[in-house]
């Protein structure tokens, strides 16, 4: 636990920034960017951080809009995982984007986090070095596995995020299953359905075998695991038999381990579904790979310490339920990493990624859970970078975690 006097000033900061970073949410919210190409939030966040003093490297791991910005020296070196990219499909006409997951609200809670540690690390009343990590595209290729495979977080101590979510109280702990996109390409040949169906091979009746082979997967498989596909291509004339279908599948699981063996008896089902019509099939991967990620007791015990500091009511020890994915799997598999959800306080019933919940993601109530949310994580980050004892537990449980590798995609 961290002395008075660190709390004390927390509390002070926290206050005096509260306009600042409210300010941050509500511009990120007004100018809603696609995933890789979110400039208006790397221009903005870097500029105001660069303007408090934070040396800034752009591009990181070889995306345009990452980057990040330090300030201080030396270890512990702590990484806050900022988000702000924005989902499409809302509006009258479906076709606006907005910050429906409220990853504007991800960008404010460490942008103030950045800004009171720069000042507790000016006041000397902890030491080492807060990093600002930019993270695009969380929403689709998932920024932070590149970020990981390029090593920009194999010096830090540790990483920190707190994800907005619904209805209320914090849950502390990461729940996010192992993900792998695969894109299917089923290979046909063309012929008049009608007047010679048997000289065509229908690259379509390959794709939906596969879906028949997954249903029947489904029933041995445990509970974690989720397979969902969708057809991208099945043709573009009905009296044309299709020789070319596409069709893109994410096979989840609570384990990497788990994944990856769906991901053999997946490819079975392709390979079976092309011997039963006569077509050929390639596949690769459409996204990043997704890890699970890795709870460390010891500094999910420290957030929930943090999230009582900022005095909220409940706090649930046990992580989120859910079966979604994210890329801050892949940060905990090389850096000591915590990651939680933090309720905005809305009774709609309304989720993130829902057009419902973007209203919940600015305004009084965003701004009342994310001034909870800076208290907390930066108690977090301040508990670690003043205590020396906890920063050598974190370098051993470092040496245990499992340094993920993305695996060669076939050709």
């Amino acid at each position: 636990m961290i002395n008075e006097k660190i709390q004390q000033r927390i509390r002070e900061l926290a206050e005096q920034y509260r306009p600042a970073y409210e300010e941050v949410c509500h511009e990120i919210f007004l100018h809603p960017e696609e995933g890789l190409k979110e400039f208006f939030a790397a221009d903005y966040i870097t500029g105001r951080l660069q303007e408090a003093g934070f040396r800034i490297t752009r591009p990181a791991g070889g995306l345009e809009t990452a980057f990040i910005a330090e300030y201080g020296e030396g270890h512990p070196r702590l990484a806050l995982l900022a988000e702000y990219d924005a989902l499409p499909g809302y509006g009258p006409l479906k076709d606006q984007w907005g910050h429906a997951c409220g990853h504007n609200w991800i960008a404010a809670n460490t942008w103030g986090t950045a800004m009171i540690m720069k000042d507790l690390l000016d006041e000397g009343l902890v030491s080492g070095t807060i990093c600002y990590v930019g993270c695009p595209a969380e929403e689709t290729i998932g920024g932070k596995v590149n970020l990981a495979e390029a090593g920009c977080f194999d010096d830090m101590d540790a990483a920190v995020q707190i994800h907005i979510g619904s209805g209320s109280g914090a849950y502390v702990g990461g729940h996010a299953l192992a993900l792998n996109g695969i894109e299917v390409t089923y290979h046909g040949v063309s012929s008049h359905a009608a007047g010679a169906p048997e000289r065509g091979v229908n690259a379509l009746d390959a794709a939906y075998l596969t879906f028949d082979g997954v249903n029947a997967l489904r029933q041995h498989v445990t509970p974690d695991v989720r397979m969902h596909g969708v057809i991208i291509n099945g043709g573009l004339a009905p009296n044309v038999v299709p020789a070319l279908a596409v069709s893109r599948w994410e096979v989840r699981a609570a384990e990497r381990a788990t994944v990856d063996e769906l991901e053999r008896k997946f490819l079975n089902i392709v390979q079976g579904a092309c011997l039963m019509t006569g077509a050929t099939s390639e596949w690769k991967y459409f996204e990043n790979k997704f890890d699970n990620c890795v709870n460390i007791a010891e500094l999910n015990e420290l957030f929930g310490q943090g999230f009582a500091f900022a005095g909220e009511a409940e706090i649930h020890t046990e992580p989120r339920g859910g079966s979604g994915s994210t890329d801050v799997g892949n940060v905990s598999m090389v850096c000591p990493t915590a990651f939680s959800h933090l309720g905005v306080g809305n009774t709609d019933g309304s989720g993130a990624h829902q057009e419902e919940f973007l209203p919940h993601c600015d305004g009084p109530e965003a701004y009342a859970a994310l001034f909870r949310a800076v208290l907390a994580q930066t108690y977090f980050c301040a508990g670690i970078a003043a205590d020396q004892d906890l920063q050598a537990r974190l370098s051993a449980y470092k040496q245990k975690l499992p340094h993920w590798q993305k695996t060669e995609q076939p050709q």
